[in-house]
Order: structure tokens, then sequence, then C-alpha cells
């Protein structure tokens, strides 16, 4: 299985209690997209590789091999499973902690074949995925 970078926060579980001291606990990873879920799994919070003990933003931003779209409204999970391009590009679809049948919110994500080090060409990336899904955000 390839493997990649990517970071997460063991101490921000299911977003249950953001404070910027939490925020500052992401840690680079290299793992495959089944550590990613794994993660995923246990509530942990994650992003792309970024800059240690630093907060998740765009600033302390260094590489991703992973682009992520968050569905929170206008767009059913059955709808994203039943999508061509996520059929063929998805890599972990996932249900967050606030989804119910009623409200779904979940969150695909898709892991590029090479990573994207430049933080302006990862946010067209991202501004390119919201284009083919406006109901999503990032």
């Amino acid at each position: 299985m390839k493997k990649f970078e990517y970071s997460i926060n063991k101490k921000l579980i299911n977003k249950a209690d953001i404070d910027s001291n939490k925020n500052r606990c992401f840690v680079n990873q290299y793992g495959t997209a089944q550590d990613l879920a794994n993660a995923i799994d246990m509530g942990f919070a994650f992003w792309a590789k970024c800059q240690q003990n630093k907060t998740r933003n765009k600033n302390n931003f260094i590489s991703s091999n992973i682009l992520t779209l968050d569905f929170d409204k206008e767009y059913t999970l059955k709808e994203a499973l039943d999508n061509e391009f996520i059929k063929q590009y998805a890599t972990i679809i996932y249900k967050t902690p606030n989804y119910t049948e009623e409200q779904n919110r979940f969150r695909i994500i898709f892991e590029l074949e090479f990573p994207i080090k430049d933080k302006i060409a990862f946010e067209q990336a991202i501004l390119g995925l919201l284009k083919k899904f406006p109901q999503a955000d990032s």
C-alpha cells in the first residue's frame, strides 16, 4: 500500500473541545490510507502535513497528499456514494460524529498521486473540488 504524510491530533477527539492549545498538537505521520482511516475511526482530527506543534492553518502548511470535502447539508451520503467521480476517486468516506439520517454529515478524502507542496496550489485544488461539489466545504 502507498504511504504518504499527513498530521493527526490525538487531543482533538471528534472536535469535542476545540481550543487554541489543543489545536497546536498536530503531529506529522507517515502511513497508508488505512492508517489514516484508523485514526479517524478513533476520532482524531487530521490535516495535511504541517509544521509540528503549530496551529492548523494555511501558514503552517508543508504538503498534502489528500484533499478533503466536508458535507453538512444539501447532499446525502447516498447521493455521494452514487456519484461516478466519487466512486472512481474517493479514498475514504466516513460519517462525522454529528451524522444523523435526517442530517447527513460526512467527509470524503481523496488521495493524490503526488503531494502538493505549495499552499496556493493546495487551495486551488480544493477550490476545484468545491466547484464540482458546491454542497461541500473543506
